[in-house]
């Protein structure tokens, strides 16, 4: 039987793909990709990843390599495919989508496609296009995140949101599993650093004590005698 390889993920790494299962505005295709990654980490098969997330084995072993080979950067971009390449390229979509979910233009409190446009480098035509790819929609206040939850909910059946739950259940699991060696090791280290600073104590308190009584047992100097 074919072992897979082994995910070793860095602190930056595992930070940014939690933040991708947590986010709202993720899509699914991204947040199943992190999932793959992340369950891999934790030490599951490809074949058990599948099971969790409803999907098939291939699919996670294909997206574990594209990992180890790309990093995660490599999870946001899909296979290239025949024909012309695509003048914007994922890595632009990705930027459209991170400035527009997470930060807001200099000069004003939401973005429009002129002002994306003008920071991104693109046409107002492909800014609109990309936005309603993704269903963003910046200019009506408080519809962002309400409108991408409803669309992240309907892309994901009950037994892919179950699966994913359990998936993230599965993973804290193991993290946690693995932090508690390195707990125990600090317990027991701050444990003995305070034994024995507690051991000294009771040295230099004797030894304290031992002076001041030396000093009080100490016969007192005699007097000096008085002239006639």
């Amino acid at each position: 039987m074919r072992v897979a390889q082994l995910v070793v993920l860095s602190s930056d790494e595992s930070d940014e793909l939690e933040s991708i299962t947590r986010a709202r505005q993720a899509s699914a295709r991204d947040m199943e990709r992190a999932l793959i990654v992340l369950l891999a980490e934790a030490g599951l098969r490809n074949e058990q990843i599948a099971a969790r997330l409803k999907i098939t084995p291939e699919k996670v072993a294909r997206w574990r390599i594209r990992f180890l080979e790309g990093g995660v950067a490599a999870l946001y971009e899909d296979a290239p495919r025949a024909g012309r390449p695509p003048k914007i390229t994922p890595a632009i979509v990705q930027d459209v989508i991170r400035k527009t979910t997470q930060k807001t233009p200099s000069n004003a409190t939401r973005w429009s496609t002129r002002t994306m446009a003008a920071a991104v480098g693109l046409s107002e035509k492909s800014v609109r296009r990309i936005w309603r790819k993704h269903g963003l929609k910046p200019h009506l206040a408080g519809h962002l995140s309400r409108s991408l939850a409803k669309r992240k909910r309907r892309r994901f059946s009950a037994a892919q949101r179950k699966g994913q739950a359990e998936s993230m259940k599965a993973y804290w699991a193991a993290k946690k599993a693995a932090a508690q060696p390195k707990a125990a090791k600090k317990t027991n280290k701050a444990a003995a650093n305070k034994a024995a600073v507690k051991a000294q104590v009771p040295i230099k308190k004797t030894a304290k004590t031992k002076k001041a009584a030396a000093k009080k047992t100490a016969p007192a100097p005699a007097p000096a005698a008085k002239e006639a």
